[in-house]
């Protein structure tokens, strides 16, 4: 969740970032950040925008529905 919620898009130069990094349980995810400085000017505190959708809420809910409906069929064409 924590990766997620650290999803930003830039408004100027329309690329992805990601701010957030995590390193537990043995995944190593670095943050996802620009190297230098964007050739359009972009400025991180006011061109970044994070979906309306982020929040924990909603990734509970998304989680929630993977598990509930998403794995049974990965499950199912494993067995296969």
């Amino acid at each position: 969740i924590t990766k997620i919620l650290g999803r930003r898009k830039c408004s100027i130069c329309n690329k992805s970032f990601n701010i957030n990094g995590v390193n537990t349980d043995g995944f190593d995810m670095p943050a996802m950040l620009p190297e230098g400085e964007c050739k359009l000017g972009c400025n991180r505190e006011v061109d970044w925008k994070k979906r309306d959708d982020d929040t924990n809420d909603i990734i509970k809910l998304r989680m929630e529905v993977y598990h509930k409906e998403t794995k049974p069929v990965l499950k199912y064409w494993e067995e296969r």
